[in-house]
């Protein structure tokens, strides 16, 4: 798994991943109701195969800029908690057969992802999220895997590397940033 040998590897990413982020996805998973009220619109849909349920998935990703390895992280989790909840309804019961009997007996349910992803349209964990896949060498993902440590998000180094720092009053400060396709 590339996943496990990924934070086997790194001490820091496993310690921020596991300790310190805390949890990253809320889920809910909403049963519809059976004969909704006719409408022109429901009576045109009558003959489409509705889900029993929708799955809504919430989530807020770590805010670090130097940390975008581990938003990519973040969203695998997110990515493999919507899967499982999308196949399997909520939680499976019974035996190992039974449970793989569960898994065949519907179509996936659709889902809806909302939150705050910390991230910009290249990130990792937006092509996580998108593609369903991540390299080794996408984008800034993994630049500072070997760099980043949680002590970096407090307050006196976002100020000395120009994170933060506008006081109150002044003009703020925007920094331009440039997305490479």
């Amino acid at each position: 798994d590339s996943i496990g040998n990924l934070l086997n590897e790194h001490d820091e990413l496993r310690r921020v991943t596991r300790e310190k982020t805390g949890q990253v996805l809320q889920v809910a998973s909403l049963t519809l109701r059976k004969d909704p009220p006719r409408t022109s619109i429901t009576s045109s849909l009558a003959k489409v195969k509705k889900p029993e349920k929708v799955v809504f998935g919430n989530t807020h990703l770590f805010y670090h800029p130097m940390a975008d390895h581990v938003r990519a992280m973040q969203a695998y989790v997110v990515c493999k908690q919507i899967d499982f909840v999308r196949r399997n309804g909520w939680a499976l019961e019974g035996s190992k057969e039974q449970q793989e009997q569960q898994e065949q007996q519907h179509d996936p349910y659709p889902f809806v992802l909302c939150g705050d992803l910390n991230s910009n349209p290249m990130s990792g964990a937006l092509q996580l999220l998108l593609q369903r896949r991540l390299g080794p060498d996408h984008f800034e993902t993994w630049k500072h895997l070997h760099d980043y440590n949680w002590e970096m998000g407090d307050y006196a180094f976002m100020l000395e590397h120009g994170y933060v720092g506008n006081e109150e009053g002044e003009e703020p400060q925007y920094l331009e940033e440039q997305f490479v396709d």
